[in-house]
């Protein structure tokens, strides 16, 4: 799976330690915003270069469970997906 590849909000919430109605607060306050909405049924899809920010969003609700290195969390990205 490349880093352009679609994914689901659950194996997103999954991958990144955030449940998924954190992922959709986080989208509805403009935080983590998904990389496409279906217009027709509202599915939100993220990309897994988003990946790096939603698990820098987790680290503030759980303790970063997903890592154990000491290196610091990647820092936010921008809504397009770019390192502000």
């Amino acid at each position: 799976m490349g880093l352009g590849e679609w994914i689901g909000i659950g194996a997103f919430a999954q991958l990144s330690g955030l449940t998924v109605e954190t992922l959709r607060h986080y989208h509805q306050v403009g935080l983590l915003v998904p990389a496409e909405v279906d217009g027709r049924t509202g599915y939100r899809r993220y990309l897994l270069r988003q990946l790096p920010r939603a698990r820098w969003l987790s680290c503030g609700t759980s303790g970063c469970p997903w890592t154990r290195s000491r290196r610091s969390p990647a820092p936010p990205i921008g809504r397009s997906g770019a390192r502000s």
